[in-house]
């Protein structure tokens, strides 16, 4: 049930254009690592 659920709430976010292009998460992942960085 939770899976059905999770694909549920996924396509809701699809239809509601609240996801990020493969290469805009990498982007954002990269410079989250990078804040972790020591400076």
């Amino acid at each position: 049930m939770l899976d059905a659920e999770g694909i549920a709430r996924g396509e809701r976010a699809l239809a509601d254009g609240k996801v990020v292009s493969h290469k805009d998460a990498k982007e954002r992942m990269s410079k989250w690592l990078k804040s972790f960085a020591p400076s």
